[in-house]
């Protein structure tokens, strides 16, 4: 589309030679380099991060009054491929520095600030518009006191993934040289792809006169100078950063032609095929779909397993390769949990990666507000290729199940300029929300909600309560004064339907500690199950008045009123306390958890209606690790505060430790636990789950239930979670599988391609299929990894009463 020939002979270059090393074998090798169609690589990748952290944080204590207001000097937008990078300054309308040189590996670039500044060359971003003569410039609008509106942000991060970005600016003003004011709408919106950007400047004057604009970018030291003019109210540049070099877009809507079918009796007409030229990529707008509304529920019960589906074809009708940025836009459907997923003709799934990003929020009349879906993909055709795909949407379950899913929620039209990720199970209702420099209510872990319960509104499949609230690595240094993460980078692993799986790479303020969380939501037949897997180092020594490695409650994000906090392990209780009634701080002092997979319960809550759709908290640690000033712990100790009233659960280090020193490291794995009510809210098909109900509604043992169950063990070796089996270079292998749970997850990685692996359970010396005897198993779900060039297959594996132990053989 938008490339030079040279480009796509080294590209397709590249891309044969990785092909023939992920087959075995002089004829499948062969047969490699005739693939029409090859899969995006690592370097088309982009990520977005505030680099010194969220200009912005909701603060009302003492220990981030220091953060509170708009703060101008921290908010700065860092976009980063392999390819290329921008310092972006939406308050002073610079573009502070920029790079076309290539790095190896962009999330360690982004968590260093100093060697940005130091490498990146420096730039210059001109917005003007000139009319009667008279020629205005840009700059940024005033921000109003965020006690009248504390959500505002002129920045609105709209699409955010791992292959596109889209930024809007908005209420930007325009001086002239006097500093008098043009009386105009004035925005800029940025759209960036792993290879190039795309600047679109915008300005409606009041007066409706004939406006004369330019963007332009220019840097001496990478001698480059770049501009683009136009009569009317908008004006696009588009630059192409590959090869590291900055020449203009070259658009080319011809050499790849789309057509697309929608196959089902349901869908209200046809797809339409476009090209986006502010995206800069083709567009598959889906039509309309019947979708009757059967009661007051968020989700029809009659169409849990409805799938979309619709037959993709794609032609390259050149003799050199073809890059294709396609975009899914969806039209209306339950919002919270669908599935795309990109198959072969024989309906077997490609793991091609999609960015998911959707929005659902028309609280402020903003444009991009309201509900949309937007799906992004990126692959490369073969010379004169023609593929033939199906692209389908899987809407709430997967074979039988509820799906997991995962995708960027944007927060267009409710405030903020945070990175949200939304996960859920089915699709009435988030399950877990996390969020990614902790912008709204200074929390990482946000909304969170029990699965399988009765809703809001007295019906099943319906939105319930929110129960959420949590944070990771919360910080408060020796001065009293909240250490804050900033460089957040996030990138999406995978996006269901067998599991969710988010990883988010932060620094702290004054580079002085990393912190890596990879969450997880694996598929359920049970409870909303989530997992947090979380790294800490330490750099340089850090002194702290307090430290909470996990809060299950954060400081403003607590929405469970517990009265009761347990812990244990799996011989069972250790203690149970009522802490006392407080405004705010520590109400239990610190209980060192010991034994194998101790746990914690927030239980005792207030009663509550049967349509209240609450939930009991609890957490297992499913392993743990602390080198800390040469000793290693193997367990946290846990404490209790309270949050505005309300009682929380806290992970903590020995009260000894007062300091982390260089060389420091914590690495832990969370389970948390979302647990119904009582028996009467809950609706799900788990007979055995609603027997402990009845019996210890609201209660310790019911986390201590799920810690004993819970832990999967590959050839007997305990796994913490995900379990996985990693292959070998046998053509063939066995392994076992056991676990007491009802369905647990296990990941197959380092495949060579989706489809070449043939999966069978041995069963009293026969073998197999894998979905025979439990459809539930049927078609794992299929992930490229873009790192390594290999897929990962993702089995829910099904464990009946009475059965623990599975055997099975990997054929290759």
């Amino acid at each position: 589309m938008s490339f030079s020939q040279k480009k796509y002979r080294l590209r397709w270059g590249v891309v044969l030679t990785l092909l023939s090393l992920l087959h075995v074998g002089c004829a499948q090798g062969n047969e490699a380099t005739a693939l029409p169609w090859h899969m995006p690589q690592q370097a088309d990748a982009i990520h977005l991060t505030w680099v010194k952290g969220p200009p912005q944080l909701q603060a009302f204590n003492q220990i981030d009054q220091h953060l509170a207001g708009f703060r101008e000097d921290d908010a700065v937008l860092a976009f980063r491929s392999e390819q290329w990078g921008m310092l972006l300054d939406p308050r002073q309308m610079t573009i502070e520095r920029l790079t076309v040189t290539k790095t190896a590996d962009v999330v360690l670039e982004l968590l260093d600030w100093s060697k940005m500044q130091q490498t990146w060359a420096l730039s210059q971003l001109e917005l003007s518009a000139e009319v009667d003569g008279k020629v205005y410039h840009a700059v940024a609008g005033p921000i109003p006191p965020l006690k009248d509106d504390y959500s505002y942000s002129p920045i609105h991060i709209v699409e955010s993934g791992d292959w596109f970005q889209h930024v809007a600016i908005y209420d930007l003003e325009l001086l002239d040289a006097d500093g008098a004011k043009l009386p105009a709408k004035v925005w800029l919106e940025i759209r960036a792809w792993g290879d190039r950007c795309l600047f679109e400047w915008c300005v409606e004057p009041e007066n409706g006169k004939s406006l004369e604009l330019q963007v332009g970018l220019k840097s001496q030291s990478l001698q480059s100078a770049e501009f683009a003019k136009a009569t009317g109210t908008r004006v696009q540049l588009g630059l192409d950063f590959s090869d590291e070099s900055i020449r203009p877009i070259v658009v080319d809507d011809q050499s790849v032609q789309i057509s697309a079918v929608a196959t089902d009796t349901f869908a209200l007409g046809q797809p339409k095929i476009e090209y986006s030229a502010v995206n800069d990529a083709w567009e598959v707008i889906l039509p309309k779909l019947d979708w009757p509304n059967k009661n007051v529920a968020a989700y029809n019960s009659d169409l849990l397993d409805r799938i979309s589906h619709y037959d993709l074809k794609l032609a390259n009708t050149t003799d050199a390769p073809r890059d294709v940025c396609l975009r899914f836009i969806h039209d209306y459907h339950p919002a919270t949990g669908y599935v795309p997923m990109l198959l072969d003709t024989a309906g077997k799934q490609t793991g091609l990666p999609l960015q998911n990003s959707k929005n659902w929020h028309d609280f402020r009349p903003h444009p991009y507000y309201g509900m949309w879906f937007n799906i992004t993909a990126r692959l490369t055709l073969a010379p004169n290729a023609n593929v033939d795909f199906k692209y389908i949407v899987a809407h709430a379950q997967w074979q039988g199940v509820p799906a997991s899913s995962a995708a960027q929620l944007s927060l267009v039209g409710w405030g903020y300029n945070g990175f949200w990720t939304e996960m859920a199970l089915g699709s009435w209702g988030e399950s877990v929300c996390i969020q990614a420099g902790r912008t709204m209510r200074r929390a990482f872990i946000t909304d969170v909600r029990p699965f399988d319960v009765i809703g809001r509104n007295g019906l099943p499949y319906d939105w319930t309560s929110n129960v959420g609230g949590g944070d990771i690595g919360k910080i408060v240094d020796d001065q009293g004064k909240l250490i804050t993460w900033q460089g957040s980078v996030r990138e999406f692993a995978m996006i269901g339907p067998n599991l969710s799986h988010v990883r988010v790479t932060e620094r702290s303020a004054k580079d002085r500690m990393r912190l890596q969380i990879d969450s997880y939501l694996p598929r359920s037949n049970s409870i909303n199950r989530s997992y947090f897997k979380v790294k800490l180092e330490v750099i340089e020594t850090v002194a702290f008045n307090e430290l909470a490695l996990f809060q299950l409650g954060s400081d403003y994000y607590n929405e469970m009123e517990s009265t009761k906090i347990a812990w244990g392990n799996l011989n069972g209780l250790s203690g149970e306390v009522s802490p006392a009634a407080a405004q705010w701080g520590t109400v239990m002092e610190p209980v060192q958890l010991s034994g194998e997979q101790p746990w914690v319960s927030l239980h005792a809550n207030a009663p509550e209606p049967k349509a209240g759709g609450r939930a009991v908290r609890g957490i297992v640690i499913r392993d743990y690790r602390a080198e800390l000033g040469g000793k290693v712990y193997d367990a946290p100790w846990i404490a209790s505060a309270r949050t505005k009233k309300r009682l929380n659960a806290e992970l903590v280090l020995p009260p000894e430790i007062k300091q982390l020193k260089a060389g420091d490291t914590v690495e832990f794995t969370v389970e948390m636990d979302i647990l119904p009510f009582s028996a009467d809210a809950y609706c799900g098909a788990d007979a055995a789950l609603k027997q402990r109900l009845e019996a210890t509604p609201d209660s310790w043992q019911l986390t201590a239930f799920e810690a004993q169950h819970q832990q999967v063990r590959i050839n007997g070796k305990a796994q913490a979670f995900p379990a996985t089996y990693a292959l070998t270079a046998a053509r063939q292998q066995t392994f076992t599988v056991s676990s007491h749970s009802k369905m647990d997850t296990v990941c197959v990685t380092g495949l060579a391609n989706p489809d070449s692996w043939k999966l069978e359970e041995l069963v009293e010396g026969k073998s197999v299929p894998l979905g025979e005897r439990f459809k539930v198993e049927a078609q794992p779900q299929i992930t490229y990894v873009p790192e390594t060039g290999t897929w990962t297959a993702v089995l829910s594996l099904v464990f009946p009463e009475g059965s623990h132990e599975r055997s099975f053989r990997l054929n290759i």
